[in-house]
């Protein structure tokens, strides 16, 4: 898509993410506070990565992974967390 972009989520794009996670979960009890907690401490974790996608200012999608070492793979491992694309831009 022309004009999107991907980058390393900040603490101003939180809001946004916090609508999306709503999107994600409508029918789950979400408590802004702990979720904005956890987002700030994966923010500034070595080992999670925290991306959003944008077009423009509009926040579109948004993903939280995980990396880890595996003795499977003799290596590191990404596990996505979360995924969520706003429902408008879904399909």
């Amino acid at each position: 898509m022309r004009g999107l972009n991907i980058s390393s989520a900040k603490l101003e794009d939180f809001p946004a993410v916090f609508l999306l996670l709503k999107q994600l979960w409508p029918k789950r009890r979400l408590f802004k506070k702990r979720i904005q907690d956890l987002y700030i401490r994966r923010m500034k974790d070595n080992w999670d990565f925290l991306l959003v996608a944008k077009l423009g200012k509009k926040l579109l999608g948004f993903s939280a992974f995980t990396v880890d070492r595996n003795f499977a793979y003799a290596g590191r491992i990404a596990y996505i967390i979360e995924l969520v694309v706003d429902e408008e831009w879904r399909g």
